[in-house]
């Protein structure tokens, strides 16, 4: 499981079907934070992250009518060391 960090800034939307004929959005905060959790313990951080995915993955499902995976920078980042 990837370290659960302080900020987010940016979140990768995706439809669950192959990546190459699917729909993507990606939303970041250039440089800036989406969200901010330094303040939260850490059970609260991920609670405050299923959320997000949670309420983003419902409107873009609405949006696209198919089913979307919700992906945050650091676990992107995680999957690439």
């Amino acid at each position: 499981m990837p370290q659960i960090p302080n900020i987010i800034s940016e979140v990768l939307i995706f439809t669950a079907d192959d990546a190459g004929s699917g729909m993507s959005a990606s939303i970041s905060a250039q440089g800036e934070t989406l969200l901010e959790l330094s303040s939260l313990n850490i059970e609260d951080r991920l609670t405050a992250i299923q959320q997000l995915r949670e309420g983003l993955a419902d409107l873009f499902e609405e949006v696209w009518g198919k089913p979307v995976d919700v992906s945050f920078d650091y676990e992107a980042w995680s999957e690439e060391q």
